[in-house]
């Protein structure tokens, strides 16, 4: 992957960070406060309680859910939320999980290695994907619950 493609993915996801629609929320405040919590299997395991249970994975044309095979474009695919993580004993040990939602209603997670090794296929897709939200504050949280009931 050049340096190119890692820059613009950076600025993709900035640009999501700042631009918070509607956006599921895995932790609590408290858990937030926690490092040990802020984990890739623990937020994984939290996305699958909430109703997140497929799998998808990169394709060149979209992602594709590894349950059902049933593959997404770009327009259909809804990025609820996204957290990144260093890995503990090394900080180049980078990935994100993203929490997904599809048009037909399909809910589940990607995970990607973050930086030097990015998947271009992930990458490629993100970049197309309109609907990406990145969820930052409490109040945001009490919205998306009370739109959502």
């Amino acid at each position: 992957m050049s340096l190119k493609t890692i820059k613009e993915n950076s600025r993709e996801i900035h640009k999501a960070e700042k631009d918070a629609p509607r956006t599921v929320e895995l932790l609590t405040e408290s858990e937030k406060l926690m490092p040990e919590l802020r984990t890739l299997a623990y937020c994984t395991n939290k996305a699958l309680e909430h109703g997140y249970k497929e799998n998808f994975k990169a394709t060149k044309d979209g992602l594709q859910s590894l349950e059902t095979s049933r593959s997404y474009q770009p327009d259909q695919i809804h990025v609820m939320n996204f957290y990144r993580f260093e890995g503990i004993t090394d900080p180049a040990d980078m990935s994100v999980l993203y929490v997904i939602q599809t048009d037909d209603g399909a809910k589940g997670t990607l995970v990607d290695a973050y930086g030097t090794y990015a998947d271009e296929d992930v990458a490629k897709v993100m970049r197309q994907v309109e609907d990406i939200a990145k969820r930052n504050t409490t109040s945001d949280n009490k919205q998306y619950k009370s739109s959502n009931s």
